[in-house]
């Protein structure tokens, strides 16, 4: 610590005059709780496209276990086989059909997911983004406000100035 003969007298601020209160954004807690809101739309967003990217993939191998199936019923065509195998055959391409049509439903669905939550998402950041927009607005009307409150303390100062000195005759 200096010693207190050092410490020269304590300075007024030059600026008393002019308005230092900082901007406060009244809607800041409402734009948080957007923010939030956009956050987990797009959080339930990337759940979503995960969750369709899987059933597609889903559907996929659906799509190759029915082909495989189709190739192992035409497979046996030239050879004799008993009704038993038939129907096994069938019974086989029946069930991954069926499995495919439950995984088509399944993709469908999770399609339809995914465009309700990319809907949420615009909703949300559109909401976010206007109280952006009118944060910015009121942002620059407090700065204009306190360059004119700047100004005219400046020109009121100037003034005082003026009236102090003697008229030269």
């Amino acid at each position: 610590m200096r010693p207190r003969a050092l410490h020269g007298p304590a300075r007024r601020s030059i600026t008393r005059l002019v308005s230092t209160r900082p901007f406060r954004f009244r809607l800041e807690r409402v734009r948080s709780v957007r923010q939030h809101a956009e956050d987990l739309a797009a959080q339930g967003l990337a759940e979503a496209l995960e969750r369709s990217s899987a059933s597609a993939r889903e559907l996929h191998s659906a799509d190759e276990r029915v082909l495989e199936a189709r190739r192992a019923s035409r497979e046996g065509q030239g050879t004799p086989r008993s009704g038993a195998d038939l129907l096994a055959a069938q019974s086989w391409l029946e069930c991954a059909e069926h499995a495919r049509e439950a995984a088509a439903r399944i993709v469908a669905r999770d399609e339809h997911e995914v465009e309700r939550r990319r809907t949420a998402l615009v909703e949300a950041v559109g909401k976010r983004k206007a109280l952006d927009i009118l944060e910015t607005r009121q942002r620059e009307e407090f700065e204009r406000d306190a360059e004119r409150a700047e100004v005219h303390a400046l020109d009121e100062i100037a003034l005082a100035g003026k009236r102090r000195r003697p008229v030269a005759a």
